[in-house]
């Protein structure tokens, strides 16, 4: 085998592992290079039973294996119980089960007298049958072929089962973020989406302050791109921040959206992505509840009122022209909001109550409501 039919079929045999290349076509390419008429790759489970997973055989011959004989295959029994990524001849293995009904009702009728057989992984068999008639099938050469090819169908074998558990998570966490009513993206460092739930495509499918371009990235409107790609970029970094909110004007007319930006590990890989949650307080109220507020950070009326306005993006003058108070009443509740959230920027305090509104965690309480609670404990016990 030259080096460029060995480059070309261990890429065949990559390609069906990323799922590029149906693996019967790999299979096919595998067992023609060394003069095999038939076999394919069976699978032994956990409790002894047996399955041809890629076959280039007849239909049939597969159906009666599955159907009765591959529970009495004592030949791949014996494979399987062997070392791994070592081919060994299959005349004489055959010769040696004569006699049985495996032997007798499937082995002789298909024509199934010699071959090689290898296990590629600890559940994984590949076989590969001669030619009828053919005799010292299993040359030097043809042993050396399969023994450099076997730990390329290992490597992709691993790889095809790792994709499809990574597809079925990904099915499982979009199902899963379906069922949330608030507006989530999963970006990368790019801003390419990886997950978009329901509610998500509906603020998305507007086009008003945000949307998707060609290429799948989030793209707001132009004031805001550069905000966005900033909070981004600082979530998916190697040392993120706790996270940051951007407004994103709306050309409608209609109040600007909220993007809350925050950091996620993943787990599998290590790369930074970012949660953004998209919040439209013209279309519902998803911001923060002023009663969940005040029980879970201890606030007066006046300070969950200027919290939930935080949350919604406005600054200090519009707080106070909404609330029609000076704007230093504004910052002293600010002052008090910082302290109980444990935080000191704004932004800082907007991330927090968009956490907490989406039903996540949020720092405990600052050390000076703890102070004033404890003090009030104490007022309450000397009455």
């Amino acid at each position: 085998m030259g080096v460029a039919r060995l480059s070309g079929l261990v890429e065949t045999i990559y390609a069906a592992g990323a799922g590029t290349t149906p693996w019967s076509a790999a299979v096919d390419e595998v067992l023609g290079v060394v003069g095999a008429v038939g076999g394919g790759l069976v699978r032994t489970s956990a409790d002894g039973s047996r399955v041809i997973t890629v076959s280039a055989l007849a239909p049939t011959v597969v159906a009666d294996y599955h159907a009765y004989y591959g529970a009495l295959d004592g030949v791949v029994e014996a494979i399987h119980a062997g070392p791994i990524g070592e081919p060994v001849p299959g005349a004489d293995l055959i010769r040696r089960h004569r006699g049985t009904e495996f032997h007798a009702d499937w082995v002789v009728p298909n024509g199934f007298s010699d071959g090689v057989f290898v296990q590629v992984d600890a559940a994984t068999t590949l076989v590969f049958v001669a030619p009828p008639g053919r005799r010292d099938y299993a040359t030097r050469d043809r042993l050396a072929a399969i023994r450099l090819l076997a730990p390329h169908v290992r490597r992709s074998l691993a790889l095809h089962a790792r994709l499809a558990h990574e597809t079925r998570a990904a099915r499982g966490l979009s199902a899963a973020f379906d069922t949330v009513d608030r507006a989530l993206v999963v970006v990368t460092a790019n801003g390419e989406t990886e997950h978009i739930n329901a509610a998500a495509h509906r603020v998305l499918d507007e086009r008003d302050g945000i949307r998707l371009d060609g290429a799948g990235r989030l793209t707001p409107v132009p004031r805001a791109a550069a905000e966005l790609r900033t909070a981004i970029g600082h979530a998916t970094g190697a040392h993120p921040r706790t996270g940051a909110v951007v407004l994103l004007p709306r050309p409608s007319g209609l109040p600007p959206l909220v993007a809350a930006v925050l950091p996620v590990r993943s787990v599998d890989d290590g790369a930074g992505r970012a949660l953004v949650i998209l919040a439209d307080g013209a279309a519902e109220p998803d911001g923060p509840r002023p009663e969940l507020l005040r029980r879970y950070f201890g606030l007066t009326d006046a300070e969950a009122r200027v919290a939930v306005m935080i949350a919604e993006g406005l600054d200090v003058a519009a707080i106070a022209d909404a609330l029609r108070v000076a704007r230093s009443t504004v910052r002293t509740h600010l002052r008090h909001l910082f302290q109980k959230t444990n935080t000191s920027r704004q932004t800082e305090l907007a991330v927090v109550l968009h956490r907490l509104a989406l039903g996540g965690t949020a720092p405990r309480p600052g050390r000076g409501l703890l102070h004033m609670r404890e003090a009030r404990r104490r007022s309450d016990v000397i009455r």
